[in-house]
């Protein structure tokens, strides 16, 4: 337990505390399953404390949901769940750069989306948070490619038209890793 293991604090401990965070609503759990064998690890986020921020995220939970439960499946639902992020990124401000490299600007739109972006490897960036984790879990070809569609606009909007963005939903413990690479 990576909260333990900072603090000092025995896990048992930790756990108590974290449970009456997420009594008090202040903190969300979540499961995480890293594919072997055993019980899913928790994964806790603050929870908003504007009643707003959870109304929207409600709201875009139930977006997700109707999208994954109709017509489209497959490619056509990745397709139609990317260009939903591309029209976001016309609604998010991105720091344009002049024939060069992006990336920065875009790790940085996602900080402030909340994603706590890892960066210490440009090309391979550890998204550590997602703000829809629970519905990501449940829709990762409709979420996730949302957010790839959201990298790829801000990254043209920015002016960067050489870095190729991908991502792998849940590749680590804990962790998404967008992939953006240039030629």
């Amino acid at each position: 337990m990576e909260v333990a293991a900072a603090t000092g604090v025995h896990p048992n401990t930790v756990r108590a505390h974290l449970e009456a965070l997420v009594a008090s609503g202040h903190v969300e759990r979540a499961r995480r399953h890293a594919g072997g064998r055993g019980r899913p690890s928790a994964v806790y986020a603050a929870e908003p404390s504007d009643h707003s921020v959870r109304e929207y995220r409600a709201l875009a939970t139930a977006f997700v949901e109707q999208l994954a439960s109709g017509p489209a499946t497959g490619e056509a639902l990745r397709g139609i769940s990317h260009a939903v992020g591309r029209a976001w990124s016309e609604r998010r401000d991105v720091e344009p750069v002049e024939g060069g490299d992006a990336r920065p600007s875009v790790v940085g739109a996602l900080r402030g989306l909340g994603f706590a972006p890892d960066d210490t490897d440009r090309a391979h960036v550890r998204l550590r948070t997602c703000p829809l984790l629970d519905v990501a879990q449940a829709h990762p070809d409709v979420v996730c490619q949302v957010h790839l569609g959201l990298v790829d606009g801000l990254l043209r909007r920015a002016g960067d038209d050489a870095t190729q963005a991908g991502l792998a939903p849940f590749a680590e413990p804990g962790a998404c890793v967008l992939h953006l690479e240039r030629p």
